[in-house]
């Protein structure tokens, strides 16, 4: 790959894309790897196409097989569920705000101890 930002992308525009019922055709970066057996990953666009058009069982298949997968992983309410966990972890660590005191203990980021 020749541009090396491409390389830190996140998988959003894979797992939204099969959601929606797209069958993905992309460059084989590690953030996209997950999905393969649900997309086209390789580093000709053309022929990722050609190939789709060509085996329109087999994307029927992977869209199929790739939105179960992804509502099993990333629907709305996994991810929700994961961001509960990791906030609710940070306050049970003490996670400190930027004036050193908790935030459950009403620190800086806290409105109603202004």
């Amino acid at each position: 790959m020749k541009d090396a930002r491409k390389l830190l992308k996140s998988p959003n525009r894979v797992f939204e894309a099969l959601r929606a019922g797209r069958f993905v055709v992309a460059n084989p970066i590690p953030s996209y790897e997950e999905f393969a057996d649900f997309a086209w990953l390789g580093d000709s666009m053309g022929s990722g196409i050609l190939w789709a058009v060509s085996h329109p069982r087999e994307v029927r298949r992977r869209i199929e097989t790739g939105q179960r997968y992804v509502e099993k992983k990333y629907s709305p309410d996994v991810i929700a569920r994961q961001w509960g966990t990791a906030i609710r972890a940070a306050l049970d660590a003490g996670a400190a705000a930027p004036s050193g005191r908790r935030l459950d203990q009403g620190g800086a980021n806290n409105i109603s101890s202004r």
